[in-house]
């Protein structure tokens, strides 16, 4: 969808002619061949339809796009101007803004009442809250992390500068579990989409289901996916209409840190 907005006549998001008034590009970062995704356009080349800089855009790219060294981001918002809400490089759905941008830009009747988007259960960037998330206290937990903690990430993924959930090492534990999870949901099946952070060399995440008429179930398993950077994850989870069941976030710690953001679970498979 991204690629065929381009082929209708818009540049990316962040190369509008008043995107340095929100946010910050980090060129330093960028790979020398992909710096020419980041000009900006001046009014002479676009223009924004009146509309407000759309973080939440499909055409927006995301915090560590064409980045040298993925740990750290390439475009951060300037502060004050992003929400709690805010998710940079969504490709799920096109925004309210991308709609109106479109039928401005070709005289049609500006109406975004028809716009449909899937039916959200829980969605979480963790700025003040677990947003309805329950953390289960154990030898480990999961605690709000914003710049560099331990051995985790440099910043969130929504916008450069945000704060993120990590299980840290401990140093009195030697191994252990973290837990969060979902609140009982009767309306699957759903799509489990979100970032997560595992460095290594042995802590591991998993994506657990359970309820009381299902067996316990690892849906996703990302033991030996290390890397030095967020990575993004969807899975369905199939269970019946009617079933209640939880989904919990496992982060199995042995050494290294674990670390999630942008947790969106919502109803139907993943698109």
């Amino acid at each position: 969808m991204h690629e065929l907005i381009h082929t209708i006549g818009f540049w990316h998001e962040q190369s509008r002619p008043d995107r340095d008034n929100y946010i910050n590009i980090d060129l330093n970062n960028v790979k020398a061949e992909s710096r020419h995704d980041f000009n900006l356009h001046p009014v002479t080349e676009a223009t924004t339809l009146n509309t407000a800089y759309d973080f939440g855009s499909i055409m927006h790219y995301g915090v560590y796009t064409f980045a040298l060294d993925r740990s750290k981001p390439v475009i951060t918002a300037k502060p004050g101007k992003a929400s709690d809400t805010t998710s940079m490089g969504q490709r799920l759905s096109l925004s309210t803004t991308d709609v109106l941008k479109i039928q401005r830009l070709y005289g049609c009747t500006e109406d975004t009442t028809h716009i449909t988007k899937p039916t959200t259960l829980t969605k979480c960037t963790f700025e003040s809250t677990e947003c309805g998330l329950v953390i289960e206290h154990t030898t480990f937990n999961w605690i709000h992390g914003r710049g560099v903690i331990a051995d985790g990430p440099h910043a969130g993924y929504s916008f450069g500068t945000d704060s993120y959930l990590i299980a840290v090492q401990s140093p009195t534990h030697a191994t252990g579990v973290a837990k969060i999870h979902s609140p009982t949901y009767r309306n699957g099946p759903v799509c489990v989409d979100f970032y997560f952070y595992q460095k290594g060399p042995s802590s591991y995440l998993d994506v657990v289901v359970q309820g009381p008429h299902l067996t316990t179930t690892v849906v996703k398993n990302y033991h030996n996916n290390y890397q030095n950077n967020w990575v993004h994850s969807r899975t369905s989870v199939n269970v019946p209409v009617g079933t209640e069941f939880t989904v919990t976030f496992q982060a199995h710690m042995v050494a290294g840190d674990v670390a999630i953001d942008d947790v969106h679970i919502y109803q139907g498979h993943c698109v």
